[in-house]
Parts: structure tokens; sequence; C-alpha cells
């Protein structure tokens, strides 16, 4: 069963809005979900890792 996902944010900026995925560490494998979003990449040892050029980590109470 696929855990039910967050909906995607919208990030203002000055120069455009953009949408945001979040992801869930408690509930979805983190590799697997950066691999589905921006597919597949090789690390220098050319070994599969999510093709993520940069991702944010963070955490705490949504209130």
């Amino acid at each position: 069963m696929t855990p039910e996902r967050e909906p995607l944010h919208e990030v203002r900026s000055d120069r455009r809005a953009r949408l945001v995925d979040v992801i869930d560490s408690s509930r979805e494998d983190v590799a697997s979900r950066l691999t589905e979003l921006h597919g597949q990449g090789a690390n220098a040892l050319g070994q599969p890792r999510p093709g993520t050029d940069v991702y944010i980590v963070t955490f705490g109470d949504q209130h």
C-alpha cells in the first residue's frame, strides 16, 4: 500500500512561483521517492543514486 502523500506546496520568490514536493521520511523511503521525482543518476563509482542535485532537509511541527 502506498502511503498518502503531502500535497505539493507553492513556494514564492521575487522571480517566480514554483511547486515543491514534500517527502515525509517517517512514511516514505527518501531515496526511492527522490528517484521517482528526479530519475536515477550515478555516483562517482557508477553506483545508482537519485538524480537529484539538491534537496533540503527540514523538520519540525507543522503548527
